[in-house]
């Protein structure tokens, strides 16, 4: 199994997984280097690649196929333009089965009238799955939110 994770580490599903990789993206050096400090003291150092780049060039750089893509950054990006990148850009990545994973989907209730970028951003990232015939999701209010999408067969 392999994963691509666009923030912070999902340390114990890796370590349920049978050889299973996972790829994450960290523009801060020394937030990179505390996971991967983090990462080796679990004893899985040699799992996870800590990437320090943009999430969307190296998105656009990938050859990888992965069974679940987990993007924490919907807050963070600078337009819509460049959730539905992402979005895209997961989706080129993952076959049938795969999951597509987006934390903060729902932004505290502010998707329902968006009034800054942030919540523009996570209702546009709701709305391209809710469109987007080649997946399944659902959104779990835990906290603020879980977007859970399966890539159907």
């Amino acid at each position: 199994m392999r994963t691509v994770e666009v923030t912070d580490a999902l340390q114990e599903y890796l370590r349920g997984t049978d050889g299973g990789t996972l790829t994450t993206y960290e523009m801060d050096r020394e937030r990179a280097r505390r996971a991967r400090s983090n990462f080796s003291d679990a004893g899985l150092g040699d799992r996870a690649l800590v990437l320090e780049e943009d999430a969307v060039k190296g998105l656009e750089k990938l050859d990888a196929r992965f069974d679940v893509c987990f993007i924490d950054l919907l807050n963070s990006f600078p337009s819509e333009d460049v959730v539905r990148t992402v979005f895209g850009l997961c989706l080129e990545h993952m076959d049938g089965g795969a999951l597509l994973l987006a934390d903060n989907a729902l932004r505290q209730g502010e998707v329902v009238q968006p009034k800054n970028q942030q919540a523009r951003n996570v209702r546009r990232y709701n709305e391209l799955v809710a469109n987007d015939r080649r997946l399944e999701g659902v959104v779990v209010p835990i906290r603020d939110g879980l977007s859970i999408a399966r890539v159907r067969d």
